[in-house]
């Protein structure tokens, strides 16, 4: 798709294409339980109703999915350094899980890198010059680049 819209993709793109692919075909020979998902986890599509009931609101991203991608869509947004996965991931299980906490992980690298595509061919083809898409899809990859450097992504995949 990038030779036909000619979007400005970043010099390192055949890279982060290798360690993406690398993380869906260790998904893949993982396995995982599709459940229907938001999709979408932008903190402003999370409200707190009446007794302190969690909302979900803008569905156009919903689809059947790996659950644990919520989550990792949620924490890219709240917490995308690290710090509170480890607890997030107990808090949606009900006891730390490993498996778990390498699957969010991995999925925060994807969410990354799929909304930063989406963000640089948006920045390329949209008349609206004035909405920072590019300036949004070049932060979620560099949080991407950080993640893929920081996270022990093969043994994490080992452990999924």
């Amino acid at each position: 798709m990038q030779d036909r819209i000619r979007a400005p993709f970043p010099e390192d793109d055949r890279d982060l294409r290798e360690n993406v692919d690398r993380i869906e075909s260790g998904f893949a020979a993982a396995g995982f339980d599709i459940r229907p998902c938001h999709g979408d986890g932008i903190a402003s599509n999370v409200m707190l109703g009446p007794g302190h009931a969690v909302r979900l609101v803008d569905f156009e991203w919903a689809s059947n999915n790996d659950p644990l991608y919520d989550l990792a869509a949620l924490l890219v947004d709240i917490e995308p350094w690290d710090d509170g996965v480890r607890e997030a991931v107990e808090m949606h299980e009900g006891r730390f899980d490993e498996r778990a906490y390498s699957r969010v992980k991995l999925h925060m690298i994807l969410d990354d890198f799929i909304w930063a595509n989406f963000a640089l061919m948006a920045a390329h083809l949209s008349p609206r010059r004035h909405v920072e898409f590019f300036k949004y899809g070049a932060f979620k990859l560099l949080r991407c680049r950080y993640h893929l450097r920081i996270w022990p992504v093969e043994e994490l995949l080992r452990k999924i």
